[in-house]
């Protein structure tokens, strides 16, 4: 539901059904059109195209953002390379392969049975774009457990643990802000895979899940104007510690918690909720109001050599953010005003909660990470970071010059391009983590 972060492009609603047809010619016509659509950006075109479900999750103004990420991240649309339409269930799904200029992607488009388009998904073609583990990952030193855990929305994970060791170490992964899978996907690139199998080479055991939005994006759609930080994230935290801390192999008194970007600005509400952890890790996690936050972000992308915002969006987004920080949201009279796609429930909840003063009473280690050319997370929130937890002797801080939001390499100033080229998280950081671990236990 959350697009604070707008590198995130994964966005899937399906939300009403019909009976299947025998032929999928309006279908394939109909995905043509959009992509012909978003290719000329015609965006109010293609907000009609939508059920009344997406219009409300993706307003115009959020359309435009995609498409600047995307046109930044791979190019000029070309043309259509492949279409496939089938039936899924009570939906027809047509899957556009697309030729950019700078790679291809998928469209991913479900129809309802008033041929609306009632879902809509972009990822990167799978068929171009392959993971490969990162050199320090030794896959013979870990066994790797599929796991369920959950009741209401129980959730897909993955366990992975040292084999031949006593009681290991664990580290639960808490996702940034967006409908992420265990992997935090992010185009071409898995960054709690790569921390994953890192740490689990040396000796550390981790668990990963599919964030709640991600796993069960159709059903969540009726908690859209309830929906807050602890539905979204902070439930399945709680309920992945109790279930890790009972698995055989685990250190019950050895877990810590891992928070990136959203989740790392989580962290000290975790630490509330689960104060018996044993040390909190946080990854560019932001300290201050997010749309202080987004205002940064905004501002950072508009400067750029071919900027990623216009001067009438970067405007628009400027009034909004004023709004937002008023809590004034008397314009909103339906979903599709809901300011950067989150309810005025959800703004009000983090305006209520302040990292900056829970943080000062953690009394657990805690280990904070940024990266110098992180542009969506700066080095204020780090240095807020360091005064907030000033007093806490078991607080250490790294800072590393030359990583990005996601944690990999680069030079020169960050942008969303980047976010496409294949990288792994850097070993150093692996290793920080894991010295900082086996001195914290």
């Amino acid at each position: 539901m959350n697009q604070i972060h707008y590198f995130i492009l994964f966005i899937l609603l399906f939300s009403t059904s019909f009976s299947q047809v025998e032929n999928f010619n309006k279908q394939s016509e109909l995905s043509k059109g959009f992509i012909e659509k978003f290719k000329s950006q015609e965006f109010d075109g293609i907000y009609a195209m939508f059920d009344s479900t997406v219009q409300s999750k993706l307003p115009i103004v959020t359309l435009q953002q995609i498409y600047s990420q995307i046109q930044a991240q791979s190019g000029d649309i070309e043309n259509i390379l492949n279409q496939n339409c089938s039936i899924k269930g009570e939906y027809i799904l047509c899957v556009n392969t697309v030729k950019l200029s700078k790679g291809n992607l998928k469209f991913l488009l479900s129809f309802n049975k008033n041929n609306q388009i009632s879902g809509f998904f972009i990822q990167p073609d799978d068929e171009k774009v392959n993971y490969t583990n990162p050199s320090y990952a030794d896959t013979t030193k870990f066994q790797k457990k599929s796991l369920k855990f959950g009741t209401e929305f129980p959730l897909d994970g993955e366990l992975d643990l040292p084999i031949g060791q006593k009681p290991v170490p664990c580290i639960i992964f808490v996702h940034g802000s967006g409908p992420n899978d265990m992997d935090e996907t992010i185009l071409s690139n898995k960054p709690f895979k790569d921390l994953a199998y890192g740490l689990s080479s040396n000796g550390i055991a981790t668990f990963r899940y599919n964030k709640r939005t991600y796993q069960y994006g159709a059903q969540l759609t009726k908690y859209i104007d309830t929906l807050t930080l602890d539905f979204e994230t902070l439930e399945d935290v709680q309920l992945a510690y109790n279930y890790v801390k009972n698995q055989a192999g685990i250190d019950s008194k050895n877990i810590y918690i891992l928070g990136h970007s959203l989740g790392g600005y989580a962290i000290p509400k975790i630490a509330e909720m689960i104060p018996e952890a044993a040390g909190f890790i946080m990854l560019a996690g932001s300290a201050r109001p997010l749309e202080e936050v987004i205002s940064d972000q905004f501002q950072y992308l508009s400067e750029l050599p071919n900027p990623n915002i216009t001067p009438e969006q970067l405007d628009e987004a400027t009034q909004l953010i004023e709004k937002i920080k008023k809590e004034d949201f008397s314009e909103v009279k339906s979903p599709s005003d809901y300011p950067f796609a989150a309810s005025p429930a959800y703004w009000k909840y983090l305006h209520r909660y302040d990292p900056l003063k829970s943080a000062s009473k953690i009394k657990r280690p805690i280990l904070v990470l940024q990266g110098e050319r992180d542009y969506q997370v700066s080095q204020k929130d780090f240095e807020l970071w360091k005064s907030a937890l000033k007093n806490n002797k078991d607080a250490e801080f790294k800072l590393y010059p030359n990583v990005n939001h996601l944690f990999l390499e680069g030079t020169g100033k960050s942008t969303p391009d980047e976010y496409n080229t294949i990288g792994h998280i850097p070993i150093y950081v692996i290793n920080d983590i894991v010295n900082w671990v086996n001195k914290s236990k």
